[in-house]
Formats: structure tokens, sequence, C-alpha cells
């Protein structure tokens, strides 16, 4: 999708929110001298291969440094949504991990914006063995939508009772959101759920206290983006963290969707400084 472009006042004013060193924009010559490997993951019903899509300005920045770019269709992508399990995500980011290392990736990174943050965050948290961790706009909060959202209980709870029933491979229509947008979507009780499940591996509250202290991460959220963005910063402020992490809230001209377009400076400024903590 395709968002206006704030000034550069209004990035700026984002800084304020940072934690860490400052987020100034790469010199466009300083590459990676650390063979480095990217995963980047879109957001729900995204499309990576779509021109103008929310990551292709941030993957063209990390190309320009040097990585390796792989921006893998999701199972949580405009065509694959909700054919499949969530879990199955993480086995093909596991796929595109090993991938990356494989063709001589030394360092390798996994992150995504909103979903694919989500799935990012699962996957360092669960798996992990990967040296960085990128969240933009994190997204897909079950702990909370299953709680406090009537829509979203009344259909994790049917979802639940499909299941113990033997009629999870049944499809059915539920309840799904994107940025605040409630639509219905058709799907097998156990592929909804597994998106749903506030005691699973999608959510984000255990998952972030699950993250290896040492682990360098980066964290983008629109201040707009509420109330993810004020639950987001509370989990990294929580968290003991190394001189490689940093919290970004941006301000005016930022949402949901174009987070990454707008960090894509802080985003490589903050892998060449984690990349000199790589060298010592």
């Amino acid at each position: 999708m395709n968002q206006h472009r704030p000034s550069r006042r209004s990035v700026l004013l984002g800084a304020a929110g940072l934690a860490g060193a400052a987020a100034l924009p790469a010199p466009a010559s300083a590459r990676l001298t650390t063979p480095t490997g990217v995963v980047l993951l879109h957001g729900k019903s995204g499309d990576p291969k779509e021109p103008g899509s929310n990551i292709s300005s941030l993957t063209a920045s990390l190309r320009s440094i040097g990585c390796r770019v792989i921006e893998p269709e999701m199972p949580w992508s405009k065509r694959r949504y909700m054919t499949v399990p969530y879990e199955l995500g993480q086995n093909e980011i596991a796929a595109h991990v090993a991938q990356l290392r494989s063709s001589g990736s030394v360092r390798v990174i996994v992150g995504g914006i909103s979903l694919g943050a989500n799935g990012a965050l699962c996957y360092a948290a669960r798996t992990g063995g990967i040296d960085g961790l990128m969240l933009f706009s994190l997204g897909q909060w079950p702990e909370y939508m299953t709680v406090h959202r009537k829509e979203f209980v009344d259909a994790a709870t049917r979802a639940q009772d499909m299941i113990k029933a033997g009629k999870g491979d049944e499809t059915a229509n539920w309840h799904d959101t994107n940025s605040g947008r409630v639509f219905t979507s058709g799907a097998t009780a156990k592929v909804y759920f597994s998106y749903h499940d506030r005691f699973g591996p999608v959510a984000v509250t255990p998952n972030f206290t699950r993250l290896d202290d040492k682990l360098p991460l980066l964290v983008v959220m629109a201040r707009s983006d509420k109330p993810d963005a004020d639950r987001t910063q509370s989990l990294f402020r929580a968290r003991i963290r190394p001189a490689t992490s940093q919290f970004l809230m941006l301000e005016q001209g930022a949402n949901h969707f174009n987070t990454p377009d707008i960090a894509r400076n802080t985003a490589t400024d903050w892998l060449q400084r984690v990349s000199e903590v790589w060298k010592a």
C-alpha cells in the first residue's frame, strides 16, 4: 500500500521516543563488512511481489548497504491467508534462515511488519539462532483481542468448541481484523484458532518476555497505532536491553502501514552499529 511520506521534520519528531543511539540517516556508501542476510516478512494480506509494497523501500535500503534480503510469501499473505496454520510460518522462516546461512550470510536478521513482525518475534523467542530482530508496527495481539472484544471472544470460543468436537477441519466464517478494520474470512476452525490463540505461539506478550536479553533488537511503532504502540513500548522498556537495542516511536504522518518506509534509514543505521558490535 502506498502511503504519503511525511516531512523530515515529522520523522525527527518521532526520534523523541528513541531509546539508544540517535536515528540518523545512514551514509549511502557505508556497506556492511560482515556478510549479512535478512528475512523480511510482509503483513496480513500482504504481497511482497506487489509493486510499491510497504516493505519495498526498506528492502532497497538494506540491499544498498550490502544485505542479502529474502521477502518470502508467508502463510498470512493475500493469496494464502487462512489456508494454513500460523505455526507453519515458523517452519518457513527456519528454511529461509537456513538458505541465507548456506549461501554465505555470516549474520542473519529476521524482521517484519504487523503480523510479519509477530511471526519474526515468535521465531526469535521460540526458535532463536538469529543475530538480530526488527519489528515494525507489531500486530496481532490475541491475548487482548480474544479477551476484550466480544466478536473475537465469541469466535475463538466457537473455534475451540469445534476443535474439541472433532470438527477442527470444517470451514466456517470468522471475524478478523487488520489495523482496526473488522472483516469476515473463511477458514477451518484449526487454522483460524492458530491465529487467535491467546495461549499459543501467536501471543505477543509471552514471546517478547522470552527474548534473549542479548539479542540486538529494533522496534518501530507509530504513535497513532493505538493501543499496540503503547503496549509494545511498555514491553520494550521492561526488557533488559543491550546497547544494540533501539525503540522508535514515530509521530506526525506515521501509521500502521508506513513505518518501514519512514524508518528505513533508522534500520540501516541500527544494522551498521550492530555490525560494529559483531566485529568487536
